[in-house]
This record gives C-alpha cells, sequence and structure tokens, in this order.
C-alpha cells in the first residue's frame, strides 16, 4: 500500500506506527487511494490526538 503513496515511504510509515501525525498531503493521498473522506481522516486524527 505504501507503494501508492507519492511521499517518501517513511513518511506513510511513520503515520502507520502512530509516531507522527496526518500532514495534508498524506490525508489527500489517503482519501484517494482508500475512498475514505478528508473530512474522516481529519476527524481520526483528531479523536487519536485526544486520546
Amino acid at each position: 500500500m505504501a507503494l501508492a503513496f507519492t511521499e517518501e515511504p517513511e513518511i506513510f510509515s511513520t503515520f502507520l506506527h502512530a509516531k507522527a501525525d496526518l500532514s495534508s498531503e498524506l490525508t489527500i493521498q489517503l482519501s484517494e487511494v482508500l475512498g475514505i473522506s478528508v473530512e474522516s481522516w481529519l476527524k481520526l486524527q483528531e479523536n487519536y490526538a485526544r486520546a
């Protein structure tokens, strides 16, 4: 799945392992690749940050 992203694979891996927040670019790419809205990704990030 990391191959579908144009950002560096390290950025995707860092996010995947919960070591960094979502960037704007990664949020857009996740939305395009997985078909989940940008708003949903941002809400997930917000909820994660609160926990």
